[in-house]
């Protein structure tokens, strides 16, 4: 039942509103202004509002013979014709009045009058509310349909008779109700309303978690959700969408893998690297094994190659030494030197030769240029010093000088100086030290060495062995030697017996010898 004063709804079967306290009635039923002679030119046409309008002229005269009811029903009592007087209502009286002329249809109770009816639903509405205040404006409620025959009853003080009404005190006099023909889109907007309702009950459900139903609804959407995620999943990992994945390709050949590759839909491209592995297989990828690449995407494979041996021929140890190593050689056991007048410090030869194939752990021999040099014999023997220099390349050529420092028979300095890069085949002039004395005894020897005959005065002597030396200072040297004299006679040489001989050797600043005494 929905309330004609607040449009709340009711349940089914129920005479007043549980909201604002008002009597319910059946607003679908069609109404007309008791005053107005002629029926409404909206009002429904169908047999069921032809047989509400007969119930309403029914009840119209029923109410019309009401002997204290239809007086008051008609309008509230203002001024007392006749007497000149106030008329005044108690409040309770007068809404009681008031519902009994609005009622459209009223089906007394047996042995119940109309107004006994209404005045035992009003009491009924009192004890089920009894905080309601029926002092309130009445709603409007639309009037019953009345009959053809009906006349309006006369007031009782058209007359001047007077009607007497108890007083209410200090109660205030309730308000005149407002009657207004009905509006033919009220039915339109009720179901709009219910609707309403439904929709807000609805949404309030829902938000609510949607009961049984909604539980339902949300666990078929995460099934449907899962099992479209699963489908998704399924599918990209049988790679029908999302790419292919980049298979492993090191240690096959590179034909293999770039056949593997391109068969999976990807650009190949190959970079050789030098490796001690086997030529011609792929030792990686790029990028990795095992990424998830759109078809069309370069893969770049690298392919072993054989390490080969650089070329590092003039070049110097050092810089020879870094190509190696980024070659990946770097197992250098051995550089020998060699002398040369054209270069100095750079790489004559390599072994492994240059160009050959050989792993990274191979042994490599280096041959290195070295210049000519005057080596560094000072503090060395005159034989050792003079070795030395022959090695070297060079010639000696032996200068003795006087020192304090250097001990007699020791090497003193070379000249060209130690150190300076000299031609090969070069003569070194090695200067030993070595005291006058020594030096002209030296002399000394060597001069009977080479002459057998000597001349004393006016005598020949052959010079039969060297018997002593002594430096005598002054660049004199006293010698005795054992000798025979000779002379010669008609051209025959006549040797007399052999005898010691002495005397004096002297020599120059050359150590040459310029007489002998």
């Amino acid at each position: 039942m929905i309330c004609p004063n607040c449009n709340s709804e009711n349940r089914e079967g129920a005479k007043f509103c549980d909201e604002c306290g008002a009597r319910l009635i059946d607003l679908d039923m069609p109404a007309v202004v008791p005053d107005q002679a002629e029926e409404p030119a909206d009002l429904p046409t169908d047999e069921g509002a032809d047989q509400q309008a007969g119930e309403g002229a029914a009840e119209g005269e029923c109410l019309s013979q009401t002997p204290d009811a239809a007086p008051n029903a008609q309008e509230e009592p203002t001024e007392a014709s006749g007497s000149g007087g106030t008329m005044e209502m108690d409040p309770l009286e007068a809404s009681k009045h008031a519902v009994i002329s609005r009622v459209p249809e009223v089906t007394p109770l047996s042995g119940l009058d109309v107004e006994s009816q209404v005045m035992f639903d009003v009491t009924e509405f009192e004890a089920a509310h009894p905080q309601a205040d029926l002092t309130r404006k009445i709603p409007q409620v639309n009037e019953g349909v009345v009959g053809a025959d009906y006349k309006a009853p006369e007031k009782a003080w058209s007359q001047g008779d007077t009607m007497e009404m108890k007083r209410t005190g200090a109660a205030e006099t309730p308000e005149s109700t407002d009657f207004r023909a009905p509006d033919p889109n009220d039915k339109n907007r009720r179901k709009e309303a219910r609707a309403l309702r439904k929709k807000q009950k609805a949404a309030e459900r829902a938000a609510k978690g949607g009961g049984k139903g909604g539980k339902i609804a949300i666990i078929v959407i995460i099934c449907l959700l899962a099992v479209g995620a699963a489908a998704a999943l399924g599918t990209y990992y049988l790679e029908l969408w999302g790419g292919k994945t980049l298979p492993d390709c090191a240690g096959e050949t590179q034909a293999d893998a770039t056949y593997v590759l391109q068969n999976n839909g990807f650009d190949v491209r190959v970079e050789t690297v030098a490796s001690d592995d086997t030529e011609g297989l792929v030792l990686m990828s790029d990028p990795a094994p095992g990424t998830r690449l759109e078809k069309g995407t370069e893969v770049v494979l690298y392919v072993a190659t054989s390490r080969v041996i650089p070329d590092v021929h003039l070049l110097s140890v050092e810089d020879a030494t870094a190509k190696l190593a980024a070659s990946g050689y770097e197992n250098i056991t051995d550089v020998s030197y060699e002398k040369s007048d054209e270069y100095d410090n750079q790489v004559l030869s390599i072994s492994p030769e240059s160009g050959s194939k050989a792993k990274s752990t191979a042994k490599i021999s280096l041959v290195v240029a070295q210049a000519y040099t005057v080596p560094d014999v000072s503090g060395q023997t005159e034989q050792a010093a003079t070795e030395t220099i022959n090695n070297a390349g060079y010639t000696v050529y032996v200068a003795y000088m006087e020192s304090t420092v250097v001990p007699e028979g020791m090497a003193i300095s070379t000249y060209p100086a130690a150190g300076e890069r000299v031609e090969s085949g070069t003569t070194i002039t090695l200067n030993v030290c070595q005291m006058r004395a020594t030096r002209l005894q030296q002399a000394a020897r060597d001069y009977f060495a080479s002459n057998k005959s000597i001349v004393l005065g006016t005598t020949n002597y052959e010079v039969d062995s060297l018997d002593s030396l002594s430096y005598l200072g002054n660049n004199q040297v006293a010698f005795s030697v054992t000798a025979r004299p000779y002379t010669t006679f008609l051209g025959q040489v006549i040797y007399l017996q052999a005898r010691s001989v002495e005397g004096t050797l002297t020599f120059d600043d050359n150590d040459k010898v310029v007489s002998i005494s």
